[in-house]
C-alpha cells in the first residue's frame, strides 16, 4: 500500500516503513511466502541487506474512533 522513509538530510539513520494490506493473516503469510522468494526480492534482498539494522512486523486492524466536542 505504501512505502515511506524518513529525510536522509536529518544525519541519522533513515528509517523505511511499508506496509501491505492483507485480508487476514493467512492472506498475509501466502503473500509473504511469494514475495521472499521471488528471485528478484532474493537479489536485492542480498545487497540491501547490508543496510538492514532491524525491523518489526505489526498487525493494525481497522477500529472505530469516537470524538466528542
Amino acid at each position: 500500500m505504501s512505502w515511506q522513509s524518513t529525510s536522509p538530510n536529518l544525519g541519522e539513520d533513515v528509517l523505511i516503513q511499508i506496509t501491505w494490506k492483507a485480508a487476514d493473516h493467512e492472506h498475509y503469510n501466502q503473500v509473504r511466502f511469494a514475495f521472499v522468494t521471488d528471485p528478484a526480492w532474493r537479489e536485492f534482498a542480498s545487497k540491501a541487506g547490508k543496510l538492514w539494522r532491524s525491523g518489526t512486523r505489526r498487525f493494525f486492524y481497522p477500529s472505530p474512533i469516537e470524538m466528542e466536542a
